[in-house]
């Protein structure tokens, strides 16, 4: 399922259909309660797959937790951490490893736009009614 309001895709796959070795590689992902807020300065983690699964890892910070990106046209959250092209579709975690969106651009700059869990989740909730 594509989304038609941002850049997400969701994959349904039948577990019956995979093999011992493919479901002991997948990780559950805690996500921040929604009515968690995010804060201004607060620790953060990207990590991705540019360099092998899961192998890229930044340490950064909150930038704002909600800032109007205009090149995806959609409230993100922004931070000041590094992510390095092929990182895009990775996790933004908080300090305790909880999932607080999904990494999707960043710049030069050392700064990140990630599609906050909040949105993920209504988007994901929108798409299988």
């Amino acid at each position: 399922m594509l989304s038609d309001t941002c850049d997400l895709g969701f994959l349904r796959v039948k577990v019956s259909d995979m093999t011992y070795e493919e479901l002991s590689m997948l990780r559950e992902v805690s996500r921040k309660e929604t009515g968690l807020e995010v804060k201004t300065a607060a620790p953060v983690i990207n990590v991705g797959s540019a360099d092998g699964v899961g192998l890229s890892r930044y340490e950064g910070v909150v930038a704002s937790p909600r800032r109007y990106i205009k090149e995806f046209g959609a409230w993100m959250l922004y931070c000041y951490c590094y992510g390095k092209p092929g990182m895009s579709g990775g996790g933004t975690f908080d300090a305790c490893g909880s999932l607080l969106g999904m990494l999707t651009g960043g710049t030069q700059k050392k700064e990140t736009a990630s599609i906050p869990v909040q949105v993920i989740q209504e988007e994901y909730e929108r798409m299988i009614q």
